[in-house]
C-alpha cells in the first residue's frame, strides 16, 4: 500500500496527463490569440487520437501503479472508456466542452474513492443505526 503522499502525486499526475482535454473545446480562440495548444501543434484529429490511445491509458496506468484502481476497478475503468469514446467523437466545441466536464466528474470520482479508502462502511452503518435507535424525536433514550 502506498502512502498518502504517493496518492496525491498520482492523482496530480493523472490530472496533469489528461488536462489536454480542455484544449479541444476552444481551438479557434487559441489560434486567434496565438496559444500553442496540443491541437494547434499536432492537429485536431491527431490530438484526439493521442488523448484517446496514449494519454487516457497512461493515466489509468498511473492509477494502477498507485493501487487506486484496486479500490474500485470497474468504477474507475468504465468512465475512462466512456471518456475515450467522447474524445473520439470529434463532434465540435460544444461536445468537447461536455467531454471536459465529464473529465472533471471523473476527477471528483477519483478524489471521492481515494478519500474513503480504509473506511469500514459496515461498522459505520452499524454505529449509525445504533445511534438512531437510541434517539426518539431528537431525545436520547437510554436502553
Amino acid at each position: 500500500m502506498l502512502t498518502f503522499d504517493a496518492w496525491v502525486y498520482t492523482v496530480s499526475a493523472w490530472a496533469g496527463i489528461l488536462t489536454h482535454i480542455q484544449d479541444l473545446h476552444d481551438i479557434k480562440g487559441d489560434m486567434a490569440i496565438g496559444c500553442k495548444t496540443t491541437p494547434l501543434v499536432f492537429g485536431d484529429w491527431e490530438t484526439h487520437m493521442i488523448i484517446s490511445f496514449v494519454l487516457i491509458p497512461t493515466s489509468l496506468y498511473s492509477l494502477h501503479l498507485a493501487h487506486i484502481i484496486e479500490i474500485a476497478p470497474w468504477t474507475l475503468i468504465v468512465p475512462h472508456i466512456i471518456l475515450a469514446y467522447h474524445v473520439l467523437q470529434m463532434a465540435g466545441a460544444c461536445y468537447d466542452h461536455k467531454t471536459y466536464t465529464f473529465y472533471t466528474y471523473i476527477f471528483c470520482l477519483i478524489l471521492g474513492i481515494t478519500s474513503t479508502e480504509g473506511v469500514d462502511f459496515k461498522a459505520l452503518a452499524q454505529n449509525l443505526s445504533r445511534s438512531t435507535m437510541n434517539t426518539i424525536g431528537g431525545l436520547m433514550v437510554s436502553l
